[in-house]
Formats: C-alpha cells, structure tokens, sequence
C-alpha cells in the first residue's frame, strides 16, 4: 500500500509539473503558431491516454467537468473580447483600419483558422 501511495504522489507531482511547463510553453510561444500547434498536440496527447484510462464510473464526471472548462474558457474569452470593442483605438490601429487590416480582424482571422483547426 505504502508503494501505491508513492507512486500516486509521483504522478500527481508529474502531472502539475507538466502542466506548469506546458503553461510556461504556451506563453513563450504564444506568438509562433507552429510551436503553440506543438504544444496543443502534445497536451491533447496526455490528456487523451490519462483520460482513456478512467473507468466508467470516473468518466461521466471528467466528460462534465471538460464542459465547464471549455464554458470557461469560452466565457473568458468573451468577455475580453467585449472589453477590447470598447476600447479606444491607438494611432497604430487607426492607421491599420485606414490601410489594412486592424488587429480585431487579424485576430477574428487567427480565430477562424483556429476554429477550422478543431
């Protein structure tokens, strides 16, 4: 039993250190798209064999608890996407929205692509 525990505790210090350096992965490459494909790739990889691996008892909780964070993280979001509409403009992007593209239509593009992604 004493060996279980162990081993319990060595995955649970994995698991938050993995996450904490995907987290730290993310951040760093947040403006490489091919990096940060890279790094949703090698976290739906972890997530899909730790979740394969629950019973059926354990799953309908998990399948729950994936919702809310995606409700989350949608909500979020939002929300910021809310507060930066009612931004005021900055000299940068009122000559972007005069020459080209502001950066609200590259990121709804960046968004698009990444919906199209999923």
């Amino acid at each position: 039993m004493q060996n279980m525990i162990r081993s319990m505790a060595r995955f649970s210090a994995a698991m938050t250190l993995f996450g904490f350096q995907q987290f730290q992965n993310v951040l760093e490459a947040f403006a490489d798209s091919a990096d940060a494909l890279k790094i949703r790739q090698s976290l739906d990889t972890v997530t899909d064999a730790v979740a394969s691996e629950l019973d059926d008892q354990t799953k309908p909780a998990y399948d729950s608890m994936v919702r809310l964070s995606n409700q989350v993280v949608d909500r979020t979001f939002d929300a910021v996407k809310k507060t930066q509409t009612g931004r005021k403009k900055t000299g940068a992007q009122d000559s972007a929205d005069a020459g080209g593209t502001s950066d609200r239509d590259a990121n709804a593009k960046a968004e698009e692509v990444e919906l199209a992604a999923d």
